[in-house]
């Protein structure tokens, strides 16, 4: 990772990226005006990247700092649908009521399908998953999404 190219002069730059006679996929990510955090060796205190190098003086003295990073993704997804089956699967869901999987949500990530809940308006739609085991988890992380409406009916 090369980081930190300051006072640049003004123009066009070109990257160019190459290998050494070997095979395979370069992936190239530029990225003007911030730091990118290093990775996860420094996600402790006494660890952690310096962020000086990602201030920048702008004009009556003030700086700018802006610093890119992220969190690693989880090591092990310990439950997930994206519905292609058509129907709900009793290895993940142990209930199941009035709920149906189609096919109309809008730009949904488990697309072309998704669990719609509007079946029942007055409120009698229900999901439940299986237990899922996080004795071992660390730091577990939960992630759904939910959209309103979407192709369907408003609820």
């Amino acid at each position: 990772m090369v980081q930190n190219y300051h006072d640049l002069a003004g123009g066009n730059y070109t990257i160019v990226v190459g290998g050494d006679g070997a095979s395979g996929d370069y992936t190239l990510t530029a990225i003007l005006n911030a730091d990118v955090e290093l990775p996860a060796a420094n996600d402790s205190p006494q660890h952690a990247q310096s962020l000086e190098d990602a201030f920048q003086t702008q004009g009556s003295g003030a700086q700018r700092g802006a610093v890119l990073g992220g969190l690693d993704m989880p090591s092990s997804v310990l439950f997930s649908d994206d519905f292609s089956s058509g129907s709900f699967l009793p290895s993940l869901w142990s209930l199941v009521e009035n709920a149906t999987i189609d096919g109309v949500g809008l730009n949904e990530p488990s697309e072309p399908f998704s669990a719609r809940l509007n079946g029942y308006p007055t409120g009698g739609d229900r999901l439940e998953t299986v237990a899922i085991d996080l004795s071992g988890a660390v730091d577990p992380v939960l992630a759904y999404s939910f959209e309103q409406g979407g192709g369907g009916e408003q609820p």
